[in-house]
């Protein structure tokens, strides 16, 4: 498995570039295999953390997981 910094990558860039929000499920088939959703979610919650105090937020919204300003 890659390491943590490179899935938050992977993750950030997939959010950063979706036109819609994405889902914990969606997230997790950008990987060979499927990471769990528990791993998605704790990393999606240490990319909140990442990104506070910037103009653009990671939050969470019913239908997924997008970026907003």
């Amino acid at each position: 498995m890659e390491d943590t910094q490179a899935i938050k990558g992977v993750l950030e860039g997939a959010l950063l570039v979706a036109g819609e929000p994405l889902p914990v499920p969606r997230l997790a088939s950008l990987f060979e295999p499927p990471l769990d959703a528990q791993t998605v979610r704790t990393l999606l919650a240490e990319l909140v953390a990442d990104w506070s105090g910037r103009m653009v937020q990671l939050v969470e919204v019913a239908s997924g997981w997008r970026f907003q300003g």
